[in-house]
């Protein structure tokens, strides 16, 4: 979104720093400022829920996750959900909850495992994300929500730290714009990236789940809070993404994105997953194929991201990149040309092709 650049934004940093110093160093569960209090009422409005503001997405999931999952719980895991949220379950399962992880995006396996775990647990959680990190993908929203229509102890935990801002009303996210809020479901954000201030939250179905975190949780009674300049950032982009202010600046990411995507396919390179996300991946295989197309297209003045083992399986590596407000459609255009100049002669020289690295047409239960 570029928001980082945003004079209000700016001063929001400013005025806060300048009433409240650089630092504060106590924990939330101890003392906070008054500027929390503004930021999870106007988070609040955003998504209709009671909203936990944390030092950062992964501080949340560690707060939340062993709070809201109880002993008798279990734990179902998409394979590329985020890093943060693994993490989280290491916890859980050092206390001997029941984990189980299934292939990604997988709902016929899902819906296998809820069946096999619903005699057994009290609650089924399923961790997945909104918009996944390495492959720009999206969660399978309409079957997700017929799933806990359907089975009564099956429950979504969703971290949309990549969906905020870029979409939805007020930028609440892929998940809000697709799911909305289903009452069984606990979203996860992320106020970096598109947000373009500090730290994260969560969006809760009730004020008793909320409050209980808040009181309980590890990390909001341990580590410290987002600081004064951040969260005055933080309660300035809220303003603003509660303005009108805020559509054009998501209409120009849209059409980039849309640029990006009509760029890409013209030029014959592969996608995982075609959507509106700003997150775009390109396979190419093993991850010393993805690092020398990296390092060419670094030579020639662009910098992108690999996304390869462990974040992937080893031989579904790619080429990660992520479009912004910052850039126009002729940086996306001169990037492209570079990257289908580089990329298929570098799998040729591997003994591979585009068509051997691109994934298969998604199934209907992928999207």
């Amino acid at each position: 979104m570029g928001l980082e650049h945003h004079p209000a934004l700016i001063e929001g940093a400013v005025e806060a720093t300048r009433k409240y110093g650089t630092q504060f160093s106590s924990s939330r569960a101890y003392a906070s400022l008054g500027l929390y209090q503004e930021l999870e009422e106007r988070l609040g409005q955003m998504f209709q829920r009671p909203v936990l503001v944390t030092a950062s997405t992964t501080l949340g999931h560690l707060a939340t996750l062993p709070v809201i999952i109880e002993e008798n719980d279990a734990v179902i895991l998409d394979m590329q959900v985020h890093n943060s949220v693994q993490m989280a379950v290491q916890m859980l399962k050092a206390e001997g909850i029941s984990a189980t992880l299934i292939r990604h995006n997988d709902m016929d396996a899902l819906e296998e495992k809820i069946l096999q775990l619903r005699n057994k647990h009290q609650k089924i959680w399923y961790l997945a994300d909104g918009v996944y990190s390495m492959y720009g993908d999206y969660a399978p929203f309409q079957r997700l929500k017929e799933l806990m229509d359907q089975y009564e102890q099956f429950h979504l935990y969703i971290d949309d730290a990549h969906g905020m801002s870029w979409t939805g009303p007020n930028g609440t996210g892929v998940v809000c714009d697709h799911l909305f809020y289903h009452e069984k479901m606990v979203l996860a954000g992320s106020l970096n990236k598109s947000f373009a201030s500090g730290g994260g939250f969560v969006a809760f179905p009730n004020a008793e789940m909320a409050r209980t975190v808040k009181n309980c949780g590890g990390t909001m009674i341990f580590c410290g809070p987002i600081q004064p300049p951040m969260l005055g950032a933080a309660c300035a982009s809220t303003r603003l993404h509660c303005s009108d202010e805020i559509l054009p600046i998501q209409q120009k990411v849209a059409d980039l994105v849309d640029f990006t995507n009509q760029r890409i396919s013209a030029l014959g390179l592969p996608q995982f997953e075609v959507t509106p996300s700003p997150l775009f991946f390109i396979p190419s295989g093993l991850p010393r194929v993805t690092y020398e197309i990296i390092n060419r297209m670094l030579k020639d003045g662009y910098f992108i991201n690999t996304a390869a083992f462990p974040a992937t399986p080893m031989k579904r590596g790619g080429i990660r990149f992520m479009v912004n407000g910052n850039l126009e459609q002729s940086d996306m255009a001169q990037m492209l040309d570079a990257l289908a100049y580089h990329y298929p002669r570098v799998l040729a020289d591997e003994g591979s092709s585009p068509e051997k690295v691109a994934r298969p047409s998604p199934s209907p239960n992928s999207k």
